[in-house]
């Protein structure tokens, strides 16, 4: 590994630990001192997306797999969380954007893998990418994720 990525990994290590801690205490908090449902959901909610934004955030850095690992172990939790209230919830819309993060990062591998076999490089996802292929890829990641979470 570069030094270069080496530290921006250490940078993320830290900012997860920060991130990881304040989803735990938003939800297990808004269950504690509230002991209603609807509170928890929308910790729950807003978490999940949360995360799904912070994932796309860290893009570049999801190729390394510790990474990866720390983020889809979160977005396995809290799928999990709303996945259980989705079967209480009688299938609200919004209770399905807790597997938002998750399915983003489960169509990330094959893409990703996909994208560097094809053109051996990384793919960029920036607004400003003069690349069709970054444009594509960044587009069949988002796309193929708000269909998913619509649909599954």
């Amino acid at each position: 590994m570069k030094q270069q990525d080496l530290s921006a990994v250490q940078q993320f290590n830290a900012r997860f630990k920060i991130i990881a801690v304040l989803f735990v205490l938003v939800t297990g908090l808004s269950w504690y001192f509230t002991y209603q449902t609807e509170q928890f959901l929308l910790a729950v909610k807003v978490s999940s997306f949360a995360l799904f934004v912070w994932s796309g955030w860290e893009h570049d850095l999801l190729r390394h797999r510790e990474v990866y690992l720390k983020l889809f172990v979160l977005s396995v939790a809290l799928a999990a969380a709303g996945y259980y209230f989705l079967l209480e919830a009688n299938a609200d819309l919004w209770l399905r954007v807790t597997k938002m993060s998750l399915i983003s990062l489960i169509l990330y591998l094959p893409l990703h893998y996909l994208y560097k076999s094809v053109y051996d490089r990384e793919p960029k996802i920036e607004k400003t990418s003069g690349r069709t292929a970054d444009r594509m890829y960044s587009f069949v990641l988002v796309a193929g994720t708000a269909l998913a979470t619509m649909f599954l």
